[in-house]
Order: C-alpha cells, then sequence, then structure tokens
C-alpha cells in the first residue's frame, strides 16, 4: 500500500541534483553556521500546540475529532538527517479522512489520510546544522506531533553483515602500525546514526525498529557500526554537512537475505542459490524505503565465499539486489559503494581469493557500482579485523572523488590487459596516476604464471621500467605464459602500490571461477 503511494514520489525524485553547501538556516540561501536571521518573512505559523491556529482553516465538523490520531514513521524521530539537494518523502499513518499538514523549515505540505497511510514530499533543501522542528499537524490543530533536532545533510544507508554491524568500541585498541588513526576518532556530535533492530520474517513490515543517536551521546561507542562511523567522519568533516547513517546490518548474513524472497522465488532450485534462510530485507529494509538518502555502502561477502557455485552466481544476486535497492529507493542510478574483502588465513576460506574477483568484476560491469581493496588490511586470524579506519577513509575518499569531485584518490589500480611474450608477460592496469611502488623488497611478492598446462606456477615480478606496468618472469619449466594471477591467496602482505596510497586490486586471467550476471545460464 505505502510503496503504491510512493511510485509517483520515486518519479519526483529521479535526475535531481545535489547540491553540496553547509549551514544553511531557513530564511538563508546561503552556508552559514551563524543563528536563524531575525529578519520578517512571509512564513505562515507554524502550530506548536493542539490549541494553535489551524494553517488550513477551521475544524472540519463532519469529523469525530476523539479519533484524531495520525503519527509519522518510526524513522522521522529526534535526531533525524534528512537528504540535501533531492526531494524527501515523509510518510506515516493515521486514521482516514483526516487532514494531515506537515512543516518543516519554510514548507508547509498537506495530504489526506487514505487507507490508513500518508505522504507527502518536501522540496530539495540545502544542508544546514541548523535543527528544526519537523512537525505534523491533524485537521488543523486536533492534534500535534513534534520531532525535534531534524537537520538536512548527507544520509547513507549502511547494510551488510557482521564487519558492517562491528561497533566502533570494537576497532579501538587497535595497537599496531596505525595506533595513531585509532587516537584521533573522537564523538561526533554531527553525525546521526539510525540502527534497525535485527528482525526478518516471512511478511514485509510496514515500519523499521531502531531509534536515532547523535555521535556525541552516551555509550555512543556501542551503538553504532564502526565501518559507517568512520566513513561518515571522513565525509563530514570534508563536505561540512551533518551526516546521517542508516544501519541495517546483520552478522553471518548472506546476500539471499537482503534481496525480496518474491525476487528469488524463481531460481530457488539454482545450484549457489541459497533461498532457505530467514529474511532481512522484509523487516529491515523493506520498511526503510524510500527515505532519502544519497547512497548505499556495502560491506558483505564472506559468507558467500562458501563453494565455487555460491561465488560464481554472487554477481547475478548482486545485480538483482542494486536493481532492487535503487528501485525502492527512487533512484535508478542510486551510487552502491562495496568493501572488498580482506586478507584473512583460515583454511576455510578456499573460495576467499575468488569471491574478491567476483567483487571487482560487479563493480566493473554494474553501473555506479564501486569497489574499495582493503587487502592489505586483514587479519591472518580473524575474519573481523579491527584495523578499519584506513580502509574507511579509503573509501570515504573514493565518494568524495567519484560524487563530490574532491581530488582525493578514487580507484585504485585494476587489471586492464596481459601482453604475453613467451616466458616474459607484461600487465597493464588502469587508474594508474602517479606510478607504482613497492613498500618493501625490490620484487612483487605473490605473483603467479599461468602455463600452457593451465596451472598457475610462482613467478618473478618486478615493476616495470615506465613504473605502470608488472613485468612477469616465467619460471623453470614453463616455455610459455598463458596468464597471470596476482594475490590470488586468502591472506597475504601487501606492497606494491600506486603512488597515491592505494593498493593495486588482486586479480587473475583466465579465471578458475567465472563470474556469471545471469542465474539462468
Amino acid at each position: 500500500m505505502r510503496k503504491q503511494i510512493f511510485h509517483r514520489i520515486a518519479c519526483l525524485v529521479l535526475g535531481l541534483t545535489v547540491v553540496v553547501v553547509s549551514g544553511c538556516g531557513p530564511s538563508s540561501p546561503g552556508v552559514s553556521n551563524e543563528p536563524e536571521s531575525t529578519v520578517e518573512t512571509t512564513r505562515p505559523p507554524i502550530p506548536t500546540t493542539p490549541s494553535a491556529p489551524s494553517a488550513t482553516g477551521e475544524k472540519d465538523p463532519a469529523l469525530d475529532h476523539s479519533q484524531c490520531t495520525a503519527k509519522f514513521n518510526n524513522l522521522f524521530q529526534d535526531g533525524a538527517v534528512l537528504q540535501q539537494g533531492q526531494a524527501v518523502p515523509i510518510w506515516g499513518t493515521g486514521t482516514d479522512g483526516r487532514r494531515i499538514t506537515v512543516y518543516y523549515r519554510d514548507q508547509i505540505k498537506e495530504t489526506v489520510v487514505k487507507d490508513g497511510a500518508w505522504s507527502v514530499t518536501l522540496d530539495p533543501m540545502v544542508g544546514a546544522y541548523d535543527p528544526n522542528n519537523l512537525l505534523l499537524c491533524v485537521d488543523g490543530d486536533c492534534q500535534v506531533t513534534t520531532v525535534s533536532n531534524v537537520t538536512v545533510g548527507e544520509v547513507w544507508l549502511c547494510s551488510g553483515q557482521s564487519n558492517m554491524e562491528m561497533k566502533v568500541r570494537n576497532i579501538l585498541e587497535w595497537d599496531e602500525k596505525n595506533q595513531a588513526a585509532y587516537d584521533e576518532i573522537q564523538p561526533n556530535g554531527n553525525i546521526h546514526a539510525y540502527t534497525a533492530i535485527m528482525s526478518s520474517g516471512a511478511k514485509k513490515a510496514e515500519e523499521s525498529r531502531g531509534k536515532w543517536y547523535t555521535m556525541d551521546e552516551q555509550k555512543w561507542l556501542d551503538r553504532v557500526s564502526a565501518v559507517a562511523f568512520c566513513v561518515a567522519d571522513r565525509l563530514q568533516k570534508t563536505l561540512d554537512v551533518p551526516v546521517g547513517i542508516i544501519v541495517s546490518a546483520v552478522g553471518g548474513s548472506i546476500i539471499e537475505q537482503w534481496i525480496d524472497p518474491d525476487a528469488l522465488e524463481p531460481y530457488a532450485s539454482v545450484q549457489g542459490v541459497d533461498t532457505s534462510l530467514s529474511n532481512y530485507y522484509n523487516k529491515m529494509t523493506y520498511p526503510i524505503a524510500p527515505y532519502g538518502i544519497k547512497g548505499m555502502l556495502w560491506y558483505q561477502g564472506e559468507s558467500n565465499a562458501g563453494s565455487k557455485h555460491q561465488v560464481r552466481r554472487y554477481p547475478a544476486l548482486f545485480k538483482i539486489f542494486a536493481e532492487q535497492t535503487r528501485r525502492d529507493f527512487g533512484n535508478p542510478d542510486l551510487p552502491i559503494f562495496t568493501m572488498q574483502l580482506p586478507s584473512w588465513g583460515s583454511a576455510m576460506t578456499q573460495m576467499w581469493a575468488e569471491m574478491r574477483f567476483a567483487q571487482e568484476d560487479i563493480a566493473k560491469t554494474i553501473d555506479n557500482v564501486y569497489m574499495t581493496v582493503s587487502m592489505d588490511h586483514g587479519h591472518r586470524q580473524s575474519i573481523h579485523p579491527t584495523d578499519k579506519r584506513p580502509i574507511c577513509d579509503r573509501m570515504g575518499d573514493q565518494i568524495l572523488n567519484k560524487l563530490y569531485g574532491k581530488d582525493t584518490p578514487g580507484n585504485a589500480p585494476e587489471f586492464a590487459s596481459l601482453k604475453t611474450e613467451g616466458t616474459t608477460a607484461t600487465v597493464s592496469f588502469n587508474y594508474i596516476d602517479q606510478g607504482l611502488m613497492l613498500t618493501s623488497g625490490e620484487k612483487i611478492e605473490n605473483v603467479m604464471a599461468c602455463g600452457s598446462d593451465n596451472v598457475f606456477y610462482y613467478a618473478d615480478a618486478v615493476i616495470g621500467p615506465d613504473g605502470k606496468t608488472m613485468v612477469v618472469t616465467a619460471p623453470d619449466g614453463v616455455d610459455t605464459i598463458t596468464g597471470v594471477s596476482y594475490l590470488r591467496i586468502n591472506y597475504a602482505d601487501v606492497a606494491l602500490y600506486e603512488k597515491n596510497g592505494l593498493p593495486v586490486a588482486p586479480f587473475c586471467t583466465p579465471r578458475y571461477v567465472e563470474s556469471a550476471f545471469t542465474l539462468t545460464d
């Protein structure tokens, strides 16, 4: 029912341009952190109590005001952040026939409750630190509901499994080479976080269960995702606007659990597709849509790396997932930033390296999907590496580069082509800016050459004389190189980087597992 109401809203959202500004009061079109101007405006009076005058006239005597009930959806709570630069859906429930008026800043939007639901759309707004009240009035002054401390800025949906769910406190005791980065993690009151409570089921929920928190509140370290917070911290300090993060993540979940079961039902018998587990999409993602968001952060794939068939089908499942997310939030070009799996040394992860290649295929194939390389910040023994601040800063820089045109590192170098000449081969890369470098040693480690027998052997490799390529020499016994792999391994120390600080992404050609982007082949 609610999704039908927002079919037209989705059409309004498409194609709107994001305006990146900061700190603006209701009467100012510019950027300022100063208090609101006292200059008179034509802004209509906003009710603050049930006795305040109605903006729409007298109460309708035909309505029974003893049943005057309506409310905001649970997402619209004290501390909420609304997306800047695009139309913002606001919705809720109520008694049929009641007249609904929503006030925010200088906007007034009206509608009538139908089939137990109502919705309005706020016009695009500029970002501002100054909080405003979001008011809901029913039948003029019959009922007034106030949501306080509502700001406008950038909003990101953050989803996945345990590495997205992992809280800030869990990364603060990192005591190795990057301790200084963690010493700098401090409360940031300009970041607000909504964390959805874990829930699953076969029936779609209309309300999300969760709460907004500001990152200067007591116990904030235990309430918010470390990855979501660290990326938001990078964005907020650079863009100078409030940032809202909506976290919907469950440890151990597979991507199928984040897809509408109806979309997967035709493929239940496909090898590598698991539809037997409880569904999180119905309870944790569906009810969040169509909240206004800038984009999505996705850290998942660990639980889909269990077999060759799972890895092969992952790109097809992700394609369904991405199309669904974009449809739900009314933006066919919604940017999705994914975290590639980091190093992990467990013998359980035979397909771990192959999943990284599948994740890279996704970013290369699906428009507006980006991948952050994290191979250099894993942990040999733990599937939950705590050294997350550097890779979150890396993802934040990639977002700033791709969406806001900032001069920050964007894509990591990735495999482009292979040229072979007998026992030598030259690998070229995309996204080479300043050139390649080694942080240790003189040779590139964990490089393998594939012979005519289709077997990979460890090989010598160095940075090419142009400083932008990899030159590989076959080991004894291999008379012809037919392919090359780099970091096709579960865990490894990484030393090959672009001079801008981004590690070269793992690659393998030819592939052991070829990615499938459909579930029918």
